[in-house]
């Protein structure tokens, strides 16, 4: 169990985190400063240098936090369901992560176009609190299981996550070229393309 001390420090970097993603979703980075975090906190402001550097790293730890928390959202929408296709799997899951932006424009902001550090953000991953959760790593394991091998899985599943992040917030934030409903079935086609393009016959 955690002493009293190491409770306490987990509640104020929460506290900074919660104000920080409040305050980032809301506005844009150069208008927020860390006095305005952590007034919003309600911290001392050297507190904020115990847990981050800047406001950038702080930034940058809520959007590796927050993609990571959409995927793992979407994949476990997919193990509730019972997809034997792969691709449709995929697409599947594809298609949560779209909701979930959808829902919530403003953390699409936030996030902007780096959806895939959610699953390839090393550094950052490396003090997250769930960092053992490998979620690329799901779709290598997808694919052995329906018996579709890629010579870089993980290379596969990033390209996906940058098309998919980029199109995402180009058509809902700003609706270029068109609104998501729209691109949406042209996102998925690409995607089809890319899982068949770099599919293996069979295992080395």
């Amino acid at each position: 169990m955690p002493s009293k001390a190491q409770q306490n420090k987990l509640h104020k970097k929460n506290s900074l985190l919660s104000a920080a993603l409040s305050l980032l979703t809301s506005n844009d980075l150069q208008d927020v400063s860390i006095s305005d975090i952590t007034s919003k906190a309600g911290v001392a402001k050297g507190t904020f240098y115990l847990f981050f550097k800047d406001k950038y790293e702080i930034r940058d730890y809520l959007i590796a936090r927050e993609s990571r928390r959409i995927l793992q959202n979407a994949q476990a929408e997919l193990d509730k369901n019972d997809i034997r296709a792969f691709d449709d799997a995929i697409i599947f899951m594809i298609s949560q992560i779209l909701n979930q932006l959808c829902e919530n424009p403003l953390l699409l902001r936030l996030i902007r176009r780096n959806l895939s550090w959610g699953a390839f953000h090393k550094q950052l991953h490396s003090t997250l609190e769930d960092s053992d959760l490998d979620v690329s790593a799901r779709f290598e394991q997808h694919a052995i299981s329906a018996g579709i091998y890629y010579a870089d899985p993980k290379m596969v599943y990033f390209m996906i996550l940058e098309l998919t992040g980029s199109v995402c917030y180009t058509s809902i934030v700003n609706g270029i070229p068109a609104p998501i409903e729209v691109v949406r079935p042209a996102l998925f086609d690409a995607i089809r393309a890319i899982l068949a393009s770099a599919r293996r016959i069979e295992a080395a």
